[in-house]
């Protein structure tokens, strides 16, 4: 039986709703916008308040779900769950751009939060990294969506430990008091990052 600690830890993971990931080639393959509420309608009944998703999930789908249900839990419920997204993808950057530039990290935040229908977002992931923009561009529009009150906290995912010393030694103090997630695979069956990030 999960304790109140063992729910408080859990993340429900929006990934499979309207697609698998973010691979245009899989949108028609995941749960459907039903299926997709009947599973938030579950974790919300085991207790579960904190959500992640990403901009590209679904070709954006993922977040448009996961909003429409927010605004039928009422506001209390909001007010209280913590919602974590992604941006830098490259499946939802346009043709001629680079996922992370300045430009393209603040227009994805904005449609992220009018998808999801909330004002700031708890925690914002640099999905991966584009490894043609420059990191302190990318640190810097994250800067400025924390001093715009636009998210709260920011993180990493699919990162080496290269990407995270990097992004260590370019935040600023303020934004280096806001990195607080590490967000890689790992399980039985991936056990890459044991040695060099997790030890």
């Amino acid at each position: 039986m999960l304790t109140e600690r063992d729910v408080e830890r859990i993340i429900f993971g929006c990934g499979n709703f309207g697609g698998i990931g973010s691979s245009p080639s899989l949108r028609s393959a995941g749960d459907s916008e039903e299926q997709a509420t009947q599973l938030l309608d579950h974790a919300r009944r085991l207790g579960l308040r904190r959500f992640d998703t990403a901009n590209s999930y679904g070709g954006g789908a993922s977040e448009r779900i996961l909003g429409k249900w927010l605004r039928t839990q009422g506001a209390s419920f909001v007010q209280t769950a913590q919602i974590a997204t992604k941006v830098g993808n490259p499946h939802g950057c346009p043709p001629g751009e680079t996922p992370l530039n300045a430009r393209q990290v603040a227009h994805h935040l904005d449609e992220s939060l009018r998808r999801l229908g909330v004002e700031r977002i708890d925690l914002y992931y640099i999905h991966e990294f584009d490894g043609v923009t420059p990191l302190d561009e990318t640190l810097g529009a994250m800067s400025r969506a924390i001093e715009a009150g636009k998210i709260d906290r920011f993180g990493v995912s699919n990162a080496s430990l290269f990407d995270l010393k990097a992004v260590r030694g370019s935040a600023g103090d303020g934004l280096a008091e806001r990195f607080e997630s590490v967000q890689n695979e790992y399980n039985l069956l991936a056990t890459a990052d044991a040695e060099e990030l997790i030890s």
